[in-house]
């Protein structure tokens, strides 16, 4: 079924998932093929693991919610994790269990919701988040 919202809906929308993101949403990072939609992660790896305060997620526009990275989220590494490649990331409610959502990742520049200075992950290496956008639908 095609449904085609007006840019207002498109923006209440956005906001709405502001509001279940919560005040201190998690985002963990991974490599290896996103599962199903909130499906059990078993073969992924976890690379690395933000924790936003409530200014992370900022106000919508024209059906997209920014993510605020004012300053830049930068966090360590996990351990034991070699080297490898990120690609895809969770986001969770502040208890860490909650699935909201899973979106693509990519280096700055790249087309992946969310923006890593490197998408290149070494154990106890530091990784930066640089920017994120999140764009409701039209179809």
């Amino acid at each position: 079924m095609l449904v085609n919202l007006s840019t207002e809906a498109r923006t209440a929308m956005a906001t709405g998932l502001n509001g279940v993101f919560g005040a201190s949403a998690i985002i963990r990072i991974y490599d290896g093929s996103k599962p199903a939609a909130g499906a059990a992660i078993t073969t992924e790896t976890l690379l690395a693991e933000f924790d936003c305060d409530a200014t992370a997620f900022g106000s919508a526009a024209s059906g997209v919610l920014t993510i605020d990275m004012d300053p830049d989220l930068t966090t360590t590494a996990e351990a034991s994790i070699g080297t490898k490649t990120a690609t895809w990331a969770r986001i969770l409610k502040t208890d860490g269990t909650t699935w909201v959502m899973d979106c693509d990742v990519s280096n700055t520049g790249g087309s992946g919701a969310l923006k890593l200075d490197n998408t290149s992950i070494t154990e106890l290496g530091t990784v930066t988040l640089t920017t994120g956008t999140i764009t409701m639908p039209n179809a």
